[in-house]
């Protein structure tokens, strides 16, 4: 378990999430900081179960389905905290669509692999599920790097 979260606080999109979050705290933006801890929590949540679930011997049965059901509470959580704070409904929308992607693709991929006993959907998974994992990511970080631009130009025109 402590190989685990060793292993966490080394994972790139880890760190990146722990760092908004901070960021998020710091600028008072108290929904966004939410969003983003809830994504942390289910990170650290996912990397304590991968290891254990994946030594079950029914593993291959149900991990598909742990992931959707992980998935599917997150986009929970994002709608009430969309009902505290409706102002995010621009981040908060865009990021459940791309949560319900995620749930289908892993649900593809568990009929796929279970009943059909194929491989169409193998890369679509192994390519698809990283992917918009960093696409929610960087679409929650885009307040913060908006933010970074105009202290920038505010700053760059004050000298000028």
């Amino acid at each position: 378990m402590i190989a685990d979260i060793g292993r966490l606080f080394l994972d790139i999109g880890f760190i990146l999430v722990l760092f908004m979050v901070v960021i998020y705290y710091v600028l008072n933006a108290e929904g966004m900081f939410r969003i983003l801890s809830c994504f942390l929590l289910f990170g650290i949540f996912n990397k304590l179960i991968f290891y254990p679930l994946l030594n079950l011997p029914e593993a291959k049965y149900i991990w598909y389905i742990v992931w959707s059901v992980a998935n599917l509470s997150i986009m929970i959580v994002l709608l009430k905290i969309l009902q505290k704070y409706p102002n995010l409904q621009k981040i908060t929308i865009p990021v459940s669509i791309m949560l319900v992607l995620l749930i289908f693709i892993e649900m593809f991929r568990h009929l796929e692999r279970h009943f059909f006993e194929t491989n169409l959907f193998k890369s679509l998974y192994s390519f698809g599920t990283p992917t918009l994992n960093w696409l929610i990511i960087a679409y929650l970080f885009a307040p913060i790097a908006l933010l970074l631009v105009k202290s920038i130009r505010s700053r760059m025109s004050a000298k000028h």
